[in-house]
């Protein structure tokens, strides 16, 4: 994971994947929500960095 987002669904996904998949399923998230929005995961980001270091 590279680029990490957290769902309204609170769930996180790898960004690429997360937005193809809404791409092609009418930005219906895997547990039937509607709201697809998307926020950058920070924190996670910064831990996934320093643990490839």
């Amino acid at each position: 994971m590279t680029d990490p987002v957290i769902a309204c669904d609170g769930h996180v996904y790898e960004r690429a994947a997360i937005q193809q998949y809404l791409a092609q399923h009418e930005n219906i998230l895997p547990n039937g929500k509607t709201n697809s929005l998307l926020a950058g995961c920070y924190k996670l980001k910064q831990e996934i960095v320093a643990f490839n270091k």
